[in-house]
């Protein structure tokens, strides 16, 4: 396996020099080298080791940031920006459960939500195919999804929910297997 990139590469370089000729083929190859050592030199420290001190930490995205990728009417856009806004504020969806509560009224259930910021880009994802009424209700909702603390009760419920539901079928079962007999 180890000779088949080799072969590859002699069979490119051989195609390039058979076209080109050796000496143009030589000559971007050192440009493409020089190049090259020039970005990898600015990272790499007196012993020749990657240096990743100076390489800036990614910057994790803002809510506006998703709003920025959305295509949409200016209106929308302005909508979508004063709810980002509320969002970073913390006047909008204050904590996980309450995320999830609002999600759920759009039928999005994400039980794997671990951090609030992170949370963003799923409810700019619901909020993104909404019409511009739509945006608008949920706009003038916002303090409704705020400060409330329904969001724990609300889940409480919920889990409580799933675990009736099997009871119940398995009730129904036996109803109707003690009915036959």
């Amino acid at each position: 396996m180890k000779n088949d990139p080799d072969k590859l590469l002699i069979s490119l370089l051989s195609t390039l020099v058979n076209e080109w000729g050796f000496e143009e083929v030589y000559e971007k190859l050192s440009k493409i080298e020089s190049r090259t050592l020039d970005r990898s030199n600015k990272n790499r420290n007196v012993s020749g080791e990657k240096n990743f001190q100076n390489r800036k930490p990614a910057r994790k995205l803002l809510p506006k940031d998703y709003i920025d990728k959305i295509q949409a009417t200016d209106q929308q856009k302005n909508i979508l920006y004063r709810i980002a806004d509320g969002f970073e504020k913390k006047e909008f969806l204050t904590s996980l459960s309450d995320i999830q509560h609002f999600l759920g009224k759009f039928g999005v259930y994400s039980e794997n939500l671990k951090h609030r910021p992170d949370s963003f880009r799923i409810i700019a994802n619901v909020l993104k195919d909404m019409p511009e009424d739509k945006l608008r209700s949920v706009l003038e909702e916002l303090p409704l999804y705020g400060l409330t603390q329904l969001g724990p009760l609300s889940d409480a419920i919920r889990e409580a929910n799933k675990s009736i539901r099997p009871l119940q079928v398995n009730n129904n079962l036996s109803d109707e297997h003690t009915k036959d007999k």
